[in-house]
């Protein structure tokens, strides 16, 4: 699994521009990689955002997830918060 979160800091980054820690949702970066059809991962930051807790998750059901509905693991994680399953 791809690990969200806190990015690297301090340090350098492209340009010799500072790098700054900064938190990064996993349900946000599940949103962004649904959003470029990547649904490999974002299934694993919405699982990690499941084992993080991170309240968020409820958002699953949002449209915004809409192109998650046909695959197996989404529909898993849909019965694991006890959340309704989302219509085809």
């Amino acid at each position: 699994m791809r690990k969200s979160g806190v990015r690297e800091a301090p340090g350098v980054g492209v340009g010799g521009s500072a790098v700054h820690a900064e938190y990064v949702s996993p349900v946000d970066l599940a949103l962004a990689f649904t959003g470029i059809g990547d649904r490999d991962s974002a299934l694993d930051h919405l699982e990690q955002a499941f084992d993080e807790r991170v309240m968020r998750i409820i958002m699953l059901g949002d449209p915004e997830f809409d192109a998650l509905h046909a695959e197996p693991r989404y529909t898993r994680l849909m019965e694991r918060l006890g959340l309704p399953p989302a219509p085809m």
